[in-house]
């Protein structure tokens, strides 16, 4: 399982739905589905912060998808504010950790403002138009009608007419050409 904040300002999502997408066209999409979910988080920077919902936790779904086989779906995430447990209003868990942290003798539990479902990429959510907004369950998943290009012309993967193809004969002569062998 993999999760990127749509507003990170130092690695640019597009990189990791151009990956997915690689290791789709490499080994087809049932099998990359054995293993692997993304899910982009908005709003949120890297590792955490920024006005979206950055407190969720991955690794219990991720356990139970290992362990079990139930494959996992929505996420929730929440924002909280406030709160000044050890580590943060997070509770010190990298990827957000959990909202529902509990107050100890040595802080206080975050106040969550509000949560929201992430789904696994491509699908996006929409408010199913009643209910509190700030509720994860008024809304549902959708995936749009056209979905962004993932793929991406990496180095070397394109050929502008100009290349020369070489081999050897017999290990120690070459010969080029602009055709490819």
């Amino acid at each position: 399982m993999q999760w990127h904040g749509l507003t990170d300002p130092n690695i640019p999502p597009t990189g990791t739905r151009v990956y997915r997408q690689a290791m789709i066209d490499t080994m087809g999409q049932e099998k990359v589905d054995d293993f692997y979910r993304l899910y982009l988080f908005p709003g949120v920077n890297h590792c955490g912060g920024g006005d979206g919902p950055d407190s969720f936790d991955l690794l219990s779904r991720l356990i139970d998808w290992r362990e079990t086989g139930k494959v996992p779906g929505a996420v929730v995430a929440s924002k909280t504010s406030g709160g000044n447990q050890p580590g943060g209003p997070a509770g010190g868990q990298l990827g957000g950790g959990s909202a529902k942290a509990s107050a100890s003798a040595s802080g206080s539990a975050p106040t969550v403002e509000y949560t929201r479902p992430v789904y696994p990429y491509p699908q996006l959510v929409a408010y199913d138009g009643s209910g509190n907004k700030d509720d994860a369950a008024n809304y549902r998943a959708y995936t749009p009608d056209k979905l962004p290009d993932d793929h991406y012309k990496w180095v070397g993967s394109f050929t502008s007419g100009y290349q020369e193809w070489c081999e050897t004969k017999d290990g120690r002569s070459m010969s080029c050409s602009r055709h490819a062998p």
